[in-house]
């Protein structure tokens, strides 16, 4: 199972409160590991404890790029026709991944193109963490439940 790393998925936890209700991270015996739900009641019947181990939500690439604004409006006035699209892409340069928002024009001056909010990071996942991290952190996404 493909998730954002553990450290991140926290962090995101805490800025967003999104609950994953199908993955998360379990504080075993070896370690943390990737469970979904399914696994999760087996190891806690297996385990002979009827109480609730230490978790935390992971989240995989799906559930990010749906949590994720397809658009980002920099100035937030120009709406969807000037935004800037999400992009999620290998890094051209190195075995990183990249996140982030482009917005292309072509015009009858040319052609125009430009990237804001780009973040790097070593899994697809990790880099539409780190996206969304960043986007809690401007107040372009707020907590679940906040209004």
């Amino acid at each position: 199972m493909n998730v954002a790393s553990l450290e991140l998925s926290k962090e995101l936890y805490e800025l967003s409160g999104w609950k994953s209700d199908f993955l998360m991270y379990i504080k075993s015996a070896s370690g943390w590991v990737v469970m979904n739900q399914h696994q999760y009641h087996n190891y806690r019947a297996a385990s002979g404890k009827p109480g609730h181990f230490v978790s935390v939500d992971a989240y995989d690439l799906g559930y990010l790029l749906r949590k994720l604004p397809r658009w980002y409006d920099k100035d937030r006035v120009k709406g969807p026709m000037h935004a800037f699209l999400l992009q999620l892409q290998p890094s051209p340069v190195s075995t990183n991944w990249q996140a982030f928002y482009r917005y292309e024009n072509k015009n009858p001056n040319g052609y125009e193109s430009e990237v804001t909010l780009k973040v790097e990071a070593g899994t697809p996942e990790d880099a539409a963490a780190k996206l969304a991290i960043e986007l809690f952190k401007q107040g372009v996404l707020t907590r679940d439940g906040d209004d």
